[in-house]
């Protein structure tokens, strides 16, 4: 650690199998909504200059995080720096909304898209990283989620049209089909988070539990849950609907295949009979 005791931290949001770099630390692995592993790689700042990172891309899993200890052990020059640092932050496509200020007891969480700066006692920067991360893990999930809806509707209302039809051929079938199941997924993805917001993540250390809550509840986390919530039932209903009529109307056809051919076998049965007289 510095002198000043400011460390810089890239965080980094990893699936499983995805290998982390050679000099990131293994913080904690979370399984909801969906298993992630989070790393952290820290070197220490040295003379009030923070460390170049190069421009992240929207797509990326991660975070730079400048840590200060809280009060006089932080330079109000290096303060000011931070504050620089995070106002200069360009947050693009996913993180364009992300915005945050939470007050700890003797600190502060600020976080502008992927740019965050912490100030606390230095023993609470693990917890506190580790808070961050489940945090920042929820948010791609629920934004993901919300912008996948925003984008679907047009194609949900064509589908709409589903319902109307008298006929279903093999491949609107399999389409409905494969709509289904994605729907199916996408409820098991919200029982997940609707667990997380309630009791949080088994693996998340309990001191790690209040920060993660707060900037929960600070992004209207649930509400917005509340609502893909609705939007998934929508989808359920237009294509469990679809997928209904669709099978019917294959098991008509099928029955109707079974009955042509009892009634071919009787009238063959009955034209053999005519001939033997």
């Amino acid at each position: 650690m510095a002198a000043n005791g400011a460390q810089h931290c890239r965080l980094f949001l990893l699936p499983p199998g995805e290998a982390s770099r050679a000099d990131a630390l293994l913080l904690c692995s979370l399984s909801y909504p969906r298993p992630v592993s989070l790393h952290a790689s820290i070197t220490p700042i040295e003379n009030e200059t923070f460390p170049v990172a190069p421009f992240f891309d929207s797509s990326s899993q991660q975070f730079e995080i400048i840590l200060l200890p809280s009060g006089s052990q932080t330079s109000f020059a290096l303060q000011e720096a931070a504050a620089d640092w995070l106002r200069n932050a360009v947050a693009q496509d996913r993180f364009e909304s992300l915005s945050a200020d939470l007050k700890l007891r003797n600190g502060q969480i600020s976080i502008r898209g992927q740019r965050v700066v912490v100030q606390s006692a230095p023993e609470l920067f693990r917890d506190l990283l580790v808070g961050i991360g489940a945090f920042g893990w929820l948010w791609l999930g629920i934004e993901d989620n919300e912008r996948a809806f925003e984008t679907a509707w047009d194609g949900q209302y064509r589908d709409a049209a589903l319902l109307e039809r008298r006929t279903y051929s093999r491949r609107i079938s399999r389409e409905v089909s494969a709509k289904v199941a994605e729907t199916a997924r996408l409820r098991q993805w919200f029982l997940k988070t609707t667990l997380l917001l309630e009791r949080g993540d088994r693996g998340l250390p309990a001191a790690s539990r209040r920060s993660f809550f707060e900037l929960c509840q600070q992004m209207d986390f649930a509400r917005r849950l509340q609502l893909i919530g609705e939007a998934i039932e929508a989808r359920e209903t237009l294509y469990g609907t679809a997928a209904e009529r669709s099978f019917e109307y294959r098991m008509f056809l099928v029955s109707c295949v079974i009955e042509a051919a009892i009634l071919a076998g009787i009238l063959i049965e009955i034209a053999i009979m005519l001939y033997d007289l």
